[in-house]
């Protein structure tokens, strides 16, 4: 049996994720969803897996880093020292596919989750694992110099939201997209 996995990403009208390593923007709505998703519903004493290269992994502010109650899985091809018991690193997707698909089949993980960056997007949703897409749709365009790769001929929309408005007045969308794979 393959690895499966789901990807987590807020992208622009342009596909647009980020800009010198940093999201182009800041919704609250956004990081709430991202935590409730990736995090689970905290009754299980499981944890999930976040798979992130090395970058996406150094621009989570240090106060939220790793990311808790979550195992996270730092892709890098350089040697990684970060000790701290809810990291791990490995040196490509399938190393680090192969690790958290383990620890899933062992029982001591539920689901696992890529959340980017771009070049660890551009790897994994090709995948055949690849299951769904979680996407947050900024309905705007953002001054972006990293994109998500173009996904409407792999995935299938099969659930969206009402286009809301945020506190801080953007609009977006959180969408829910299947993998033709599975279909």
């Amino acid at each position: 049996m393959k690895p499966t996995f789901d990807i987590v990403v807020a992208h622009d009208a342009n596909l647009g994720i980020g800009i010198n390593n940093k999201l182009a923007w800041h919704l609250p709505e956004d990081m709430s969803f991202f935590k409730q998703l990736t995090m689970g519903d905290g009754l299980e004493k499981k944890y999930n897996i976040v798979i992130m290269g090395r970058k996406t992994y150094e621009s989570i502010p240090d106060a939220f880093r790793p990311l808790s109650n979550r195992l996270n899985i730092i892709l890098t091809q350089l040697g990684y020292d970060e000790d701290h018991e809810d990291v791990r690193v490995a040196s490509s997707v399938d190393e680090a596919l192969l690790q958290a698909w383990k620890l899933v089949q062992l029982g001591e993980a539920n689901n696992i989750y890529c959340i980017g960056g771009k070049s660890i997007y551009e790897k994994m949703i090709a995948y055949e694992g690849c299951r769904y897409l979680y996407v947050t749709y900024l309905d705007s365009v953002y001054n972006c110099d990293a994109f998500f790769p173009s996904y409407e001929d792999m995935f299938t929309l099969v659930e969206r939201s009402d286009m809301k408005k945020s506190k801080n007045g953007m609009s977006y969308q959180f969408k829910l997209f299947q993998s033709n794979i599975l279909t």
